[in-house]
């Protein structure tokens, strides 16, 4: 199998939809993995197990075995209120806590978080936030609340319970962005000079190595969506040790995917922060070989973690599909590499893992 995958990882890279790529699958006891190409922005420094990536919102999975690990703990409970938590959100206190995670109440601020000049600006925003009528979606702001919430919680922040994670893990290269490493810098991704096309015009956005790509995450610093960088290494460690029980117990974990919790939305299948297995493959972030019980997200900078608890099995894959390219859903009038169907290309490199033990 890795001789294939290796060829299909290369073929990626060589079609131009990244500069290299990091692919690591797994079980608690074994891990293979496959590094090709180079880290974008580098002196052609090539990928490795400490090659430092913006997660985007592969952080909602870290995310995720926070608040499931406060479950553990009786801290809070799924089915609680958010006034029994907080009395910082008065338009959205009957809401339920697993209705912040799993997609079905379409929520809506004032104004756009990103437009805010500071962190206690965006927070006076979102505490004004609204639901709103329509369609269930994928949206960062039920994360985005739920770590404001957690805050008003003793001892219960993101930032303090990632801290615990990492120590219980032995993690060493995972960070909140602002708390990277200087040093770490020179074998981070550059997410910088990504062209936008929005109505027919094409824009540039600048991101410095180091700084979030999500500009939600620049503002709001450890929030619930987005901000985490890490590395291979790293992330092969949180996998196993979640598979493991490290972290907490299997039956929390199942949690994520208790059918009580489920939204379906467009043929797309969520559960708790994540996506869960579609019957239509094409929508699907779980491939077919893989378990019901298997959930995974994918980051926009081009990342993606998936865990099989039934099958006891992982699988990430860690790409830079923002470095000097077009991220438009649209034709682009430019001669420039455009990622709009990089998702898809990735899924067809995942169906190629077969979870076996």
């Amino acid at each position: 199998m890795n001789n294939k995958l290796r060829e299909e990882v290369e073929k990626i890279i060589s079609e131009g939809w990244t500069d290299g790529m990091a692919a690591l699958w797994g079980t608690p006891e074994k891990t293979d993995s496959i590094f090709s190409g180079i880290i974008s922005g580098s002196d052609n420094l090539p990928v490795s197990n400490d090659t430092v990536y913006d997660l985007a919102s592969v952080t909602k999975i870290f995310f995720l075995i926070c608040i499931l690990k406060l479950v553990e703990r009786g801290t809070i409970s799924l089915d609680a209120s958010v006034g029994e938590y907080s009395d910082r959100f008065p338009n959205i206190s009957g809401l339920k806590i697993y209705e912040l995670m799993n997609f079905s109440k379409p929520l809506q601020t004032s104004r756009r978080i990103d437009s805010c000049d500071s962190y206690d600006e965006a927070v006076s925003v979102l505490q004004n936030v609204q639901l709103v009528d329509g369609m269930p979606k994928y949206s960062d702001m039920g994360a985005i609340i739920l770590s404001l919430i957690l805050n008003d919680i003793p001892k219960a922040s993101f930032r303090k319970l990632l801290s615990e994670i990492k120590e219980l893990c032995a993690l060493k290269d995972t960070y909140f962005w602002d708390e990277l490493p200087s040093e770490y810098l020179t074998h981070t991704q550059s997410y910088d000079k990504e062209y936008i096309l929005k109505d027919n015009r094409v824009s540039i956005k600048d991101t410095p190595i180091g700084i979030p790509h999500d500009s939600k995450a620049r503002i709001l610093g450890a929030c619930g969506h987005a901000g985490i960088f890490s590395t291979p290494r790293d992330i092969t460690i949180f996998c196993q040790s979640l598979l493991s029980e490290r972290i907490i117990s299997r039956k929390t974990l199942s949690l994520v995917c208790l059918s009580k919790y489920d939204t379906y939305v467009d043929e797309q299948h969520f559960g708790l922060l994540c996506y869960k297995k579609s019957t239509n493959q094409k929508k699907s972030e779980v491939p077919a070989l893989f378990s019901d019980a298997s959930f995974a997200i994918s980051g926009f900078t081009g990342t993606y973690i998936l865990i099989d608890p039934e099958n006891n099995y992982f699988v990430s894959i860690n790409s830079n599909r923002i470095y000097n390219r077009c991220t438009s859903n649209e034709s682009i009038p430019i001669d420039m590499m455009c990622t709009k169907n990089y998702v898809y290309r990735k899924d067809e490199l995942i169906r190629q893992i077969i979870p076996a033990n």
